[in-house]
């Protein structure tokens, strides 16, 4: 077998060369999955985010709406819990609350998460999701009785998706958005 010395860089140059490329496209890979909650890897099945997994199969069984749900939350201090807030054959609504008796109580509401038959271009400021599609961003707004929630709504396949979360940064939502996968 020959030795290769330090000098003799034609030798190791496609292996540096190889070494180089994989690099590049494995970490493409892991950021893509990263960034976006999917697996780049073809036919994996996603993971539900552990607060939306108890709901599932009870949503499956109540509507006809595709389930987008995304798989990333954001980082919190406080715990989120999610309950259905309804579930028809035509829509769906998740309502993510900051304690387990808040019975669907706006005051200790987190956001929601909602899918519907569409209607149209949702209201908004057009925002790019990192899959092409357009969204619409609606910030919160304040007042004397309080703040509404921002707003983050798409359209896929003739469906209308939304999350609202109370004074929801657009990055933030983004992100959430970015992440969801079907169910």
């Amino acid at each position: 077998m020959p030795m290769i010395s330090r000098q003799d860089s034609s030798a190791t140059a496609p292996i540096v060369a190889f070494l180089a490329v994989f690099a590049v496209v494995g970490f493409g890979l892991l950021s893509a999955e990263v960034a976006t909650g999917h697996s780049a890897t073809p036919n994996a099945v996603p993971t539900p985010n552990p607060i939306f997994a108890p709901l599932i199969s009870t949503l499956h069984s109540k509507t006809s709406v595709p389930l987008l749900l995304p798989t990333v939350m954001p980082q919190n201090d406080l715990p989120i819990y999610a309950s259905i807030g309804n579930a028809t054959s035509t829509a769906f609504r998740v309502i993510l609350e900051r304690s387990t008796d808040c019975d669907g109580a706006y005051a200790c509401q987190y956001g929601r998460y909602a899918g519907k038959i569409s209607s149209g271009t949702p209201p908004g400021v057009p925002v790019q999701l990192a899959n092409g599609i357009t969204a619409y961003f609606q910030a919160a707004t304040c007042g004397g009785a309080g703040c509404t929630a921002s707003v983050l709504a798409w359209n896929v396949n003739g469906y209308e998706y939304s999350e609202e979360n109370k004074a929801g940064q657009q990055a933030d939502m983004v992100s959430e958005a970015n992440s969801v996968a079907s169910f």
